[in-house]
């Protein structure tokens, strides 16, 4: 099928403003366009979409995308007979797939495997998928893009005929392991959402923002950064003291899925090799002992696991797991030195809000250390965070929902 020079122009410029469609072949490779002046207009136009004057604008939008001769026959036979397709010609017929080695090497930056061992997982173990996982064997056929917003206006401006081939050309070259791959890793994604979607109705905005806020600090990178190859990634937390009388491990539990909740949300955006670090090594206190001096003895004895504090410590007392099932359940914040005194830690804020707190105090300028939240990592400010809100409403100057419990964090409701 010819194209007149006009069209050609015109093609290009559909070429150039338009991304590649999720579930249909793109024509970027089909389409003839050898026209830099405009292939640059159309990039500013990509960038500042009115910046194009609406003449051009008017032809975009009017312009029929026409498939070549050789592209149509590479689409019939994938569709007659796909197992005669190279590997090359089964990533051209699915649009900008990457080839192998650079699909590879991304999914490999992203997750630590690449495609062939996340097509496995998602066939052999699909529920243990993480969601950046799920989502590379969901998108599988162009993992490092997710399509823009011309791709209904590209599909509106090709031939009913064009569309259907492309499309049953697109489904006929993946083979059956992808195939399944994608719908596993599909519905791994909805599960995600749906975790999300529960996170979201636990947490409030005021807790939504102290998460965000610790989930963007600088302690991430530095917990990356001790990381090994071995390891895959430091652990990191706390040792547990608890009393004999309390039941520690549905606590113990508790505050994990509360951890997890809490980074569900910002799902997709978070690393979770750190959320899957997090942890919590629960001891008995020994009565005869302070709770200071069993945890000054552990750390001399090397007791205390690679990459915990060794700064602070949880201690969950009788009063503690009496209140579990109240609305603000706490755990006690405790340093070996008593200058401060303990503080009340609400659960649903152990991992990440507390643990970014004090894993700042690691990190080398005080600016780092005070990083988002604008004061600094030690118990003494965490105290004076506490007794602000009961200042505040002694000075008449409360705001939103505002609570002065004695607990940390602080809590402002909606606001």
């Amino acid at each position: 099928m010819s194209v007149s020079a006009n069209q050609s122009h015109d093609v290009m410029v559909v070429n150039m403003l338009c991304d590649f469609p999720l579930d249909r072949p793109p024509p970027n490779h089909l389409l003839t366009a050898d026209d830099e002046k405009l292939r640059d207009l159309f990039k500013l136009h990509i960038a500042k979409p009115y910046s194009v004057c609406d003449a051009d604008r008017e032809r975009i939008k009017n312009t029929t995308v026409v498939l070549d001769e050789e592209t149509r026959a590479l689409y019939h036979r994938a569709i007659k007979d796909p197992s005669s397709l190279s590997d090359d010609e089964r990533r051209k017929v699915q649009g900008r797939r990457l080839s192998r080695e650079k699909e590879d090497s991304y999914c490999r930056e992203k997750c630590g495997l690449t495609m062939s061992e996340l097509i496995n997982k998602a066939l052999n173990a699909p529920d243990t998928m993480s969601h950046t996982e799920a989502r590379l064997v969901a998108h599988i056929h162009r993992p490092d893009e997710y399509g823009g917003m011309f791709n209904l206006q590209m599909l509106s401006r090709m031939t009913d005929e064009d569309e259907e081939l492309g499309d049953r050309a697109f489904r006929a070259a993946f083979t059956k392991e992808e195939v399944l791959a994608r719908e596993r890793g599909q519905q791994r994604l909805k599960f995600f959402e749906a975790e999300s979607k529960t996170a979201h109705e636990l947490f409030d905005i005021s807790d939504q923002t102290l998460i965000h806020k610790a989930l963007k600090g600088p302690w991430r990178n530095h917990v990356i950064g001790l990381s090994t190859e071995a390891d895959n990634i430091a652990r990191y937390g706390f040792v547990v003291l608890y009393n004999k009388e309390v039941d520690w491990q549905p606590l113990h539990e508790r505050i994990h899925k509360l951890a997890h909740y809490a980074c569900m949300t910002c799902a997709g955006r978070l690393e979770e090799a750190v959320e899957r670090a997090f942890t919590l090594e629960g001891v008995e206190h020994d009565d005869t002992r302070t709770p200071q001096t069993q945890f000054v003895d552990l750390r001399n004895a090397g007791k205390i696991p690679k990459g915990l504090r060794e700064d602070a410590f949880l201690y969950v007392d009788c009063q503690a797991s009496v209140l579990s099932n109240s609305e603000r359940p706490f755990v006690w914040l405790w340093e070996p030195q008593d200058q401060h005194g303990p503080i009340k830690i609400d659960i649903k804020h152990v991992a990440p809000v507390l643990i970014a707190r004090v894993m700042q105090r690691d990190l080398p300028s005080a600016k780092e250390q005070r990083g988002r939240f604008g004061r600094g990592p030690d118990i003494e400010c965490l105290h004076w965070e506490v007794n602000r809100p009961a200042q505040l409403l002694k000075e008449g100057r409360g705001v939103g929902e505002l609570t002065a419990d004695g607990i940390w964090p602080p809590h402002f409701g909606v606001m």
